[in-house]
């Protein structure tokens, strides 16, 4: 019989302990009371190679690593030996270069990811961290999970290795300007004001996200915003806003409802086209690749011919690449990692429109579709919450402000006159909690006006009508009832029930178009 030196089991396996009884009623003693053995993954290669008949080359998680744009410069090849290692489809594998192995194969490299990882110590990374175990300045153990990785000095005295020994080219890096800076030095800098865009919700040179659900006009409002800026005027009335000059990538809508959408806001603003407002329609354009690639070029080079202050990305999703997920972290990174350097080199603000998850469980930007990446990234998060597309209430509120402290949430009023063909906004001050009573309230007058005899064909009537005829009878106190009553009016006039004429004064209509929103 040969000698049984153990097993392996792994989490979840069952056991048999003393005092179980088999089948054949025997009971389990404990013949050798040892402690259980844990073995590191190098060991179990080396367990498998001897004894395991299906032996199979196991490759590490890649997923778990990723690149920097400097390593991305940087081959790993040019600093491993790859003649003393062996194949493995795309891959090289053997001893560990720098420490050893006691398997042979404790050291995996992927060329086309430019990645490495040690399965000793459970560590890995890109090129630019295996030039600093090769050079001697950090150990592999550095690399692993709680590791403290390749920072500060350590990371400068590699990035001058790189580039003085193997010829890494860094256009982008000033190694003179690359230092530490302590508390006292940053007490002691002196900063520029905020130079807003638009005051306290969009700030100049940052990233902005604006999210929110089909239908809660993320597209309509941020070109109101646009015009607002365009022509100095302050955003909703209240937001004062800096003249500034716009590029709206919009790779959603067609031209016809582009052209149509900028028409009926700018009569409610009273407002004439302009050259600071450009368009790139359903360019195509992707955020992906690094800086010199073709895509990211593109866009910087019609950055340079226009000139704007802010651009416009509607949506985000449309801007990514065909393998890139919006989940993903990674992938996510690469893209705003893309943004935020056009950003500070253009010196330009990104504002992105983003659509938020179906959750109702979700609050705040956990709504956000995708990656949490995203929410981490930009410097501004503002989400737009409507309750139906025919709800003439949009509720905003800034989830995150880098700068300063947030926006208490505020609700924005829409007014559309189908007559005069315009749509404008405002703040409401009207409380969340009566809007309801509102759109209860404009169903009775719309009632009403829908069973008065009218005393002309005009059907023209008055607020003092109204108020006469439901005299508190949506509240006891008059006050509230006729806040509610207008409420109601606005409620019907954005139906498109009736229009206001002048003050005071509206005409109860029946129009067979509506119309449609977008975004």
């Amino acid at each position: 019989m040969k000698k049984h030196i153990g097993e392996i089991q792994g989490i979840g396996t069952q056991v048999v302990l003393p005092g179980s009884i088999n089948k054949d009623g025997k009971e389990y003693k404990v013949y050798k009371d040892l402690p259980i053995k844990e073995i590191s993954e190098e060991q179990l290669n080396t367990i498998k190679q001897k004894y395991s008949k299906t032996f199979e080359v196991k490759s590490p998680n890649w997923s778990n690593y990723s690149q920097t744009p400097i390593s991305e410069k940087l081959s790993i090849t040019s600093f491993v030996n790859t003649s003393n290692l062996k194949s493995y489809k795309d891959e090289y594998y053997g001893e560990h270069p720098i420490h050893g192995s006691n398997t042979g194969m404790n050291f995996f490299m992927n060329p086309n990811k430019n990645l490495w990882h040690c399965f000793r110590h459970d560590s890995g990374g890109d090129s630019l961290s295996y030039l600093s175990i090769v050079e001697g300045i950090c150990d592999c153990e550095d690399f692993s999970l709680n590791g403290k990785r390749l920072r500060g000095e350590d990371f400068k005295k590699t990035l001058k290795i790189a580039k003085d020994k193997y010829g890494l080219v860094l256009e982008d890096y000033d190694l003179e300007k690359i230092k530490i800076i302590t508390d006292r030095e940053l007490s002691e800098i002196e900063f520029d004001e905020i130079d807003w865009v638009v005051k306290d919700l969009i700030p100049g040179v940052s990233l902005v996200l604006i999210a929110g659900k089909t239908g809660a006009m993320k597209s309509i409002l941020t070109t109101y915003m646009a015009f607002c800026c365009c022509y100095g005027l302050d955003f909703l009335g209240k937001y004062p806003t800096k003249n500034t000059k716009w590029l709206y990538f919009d790779e959603e809508n067609p031209k016809r409802i582009t052209q149509s959408r900028n028409d009926i806001i700018r009569r409610g603003l009273g407002v004439e086209p302009t050259e600071e407002f450009g368009y790139l329609l359903h360019a195509g354009l992707k955020l992906v690749g690094d800086k010199k690639s073709i895509a990211i070029q593109t866009i910087i080079n019609f950055i340079k011919q226009f000139k704007p202050d802010v651009i416009v990305l509607d949506s985000l999703v449309r801007f990514l690449g065909a393998a890139t997920n919006e989940n993903a972290a990674g992938d996510i990174s690469e893209i705003f990692t893309n943004l935020r350097q056009i950003s500070i080199d253009e010196k330009v603000t990104f504002i992105i429109i983003h659509h938020m998850n179906k959750a109702p469980d979700k609050k705040g930007v956990d709504r956000v579709r995708g990656s949490t990446d995203i929410v981490n990234a930009v410097d501004i998060a503002l989400l737009f919450d409507r309750d139906n597309p025919t709800s003439p209430f949009i509720n905003i509120s800034q989830e995150k402000n880098r700068y300063d402290s947030e926006q208490k949430p505020f609700t924005v009023m829409v007014n559309s006159n189908k007559i005069e063909q315009s749509l404008s906004f405002d703040i409401t001050d009207t409380p969340t909690q009566d809007k309801d009573k509102n759109t209860q309230a404009s169903e009775e007058v719309s009632k009403w006006l829908q069973q008065r005899e009218w005393e002309s064909e005009d059907k023209e009537f008055k607020t003092s009508d109204v108020l006469e005829q439901f005299s508190n009878h949506f509240d006891d106190k008059s006050e509230r009832n006729r806040k509610i009553i207008q409420g109601a009016l606005k409620c019907l006039i954005e139906k498109e029930v009736i229009i206001r004429l002048t003050k005071g004064v509206y005409q109860y209509i029946i129009l067979e178009e509506n119309y449609e929103d977008e975004n």
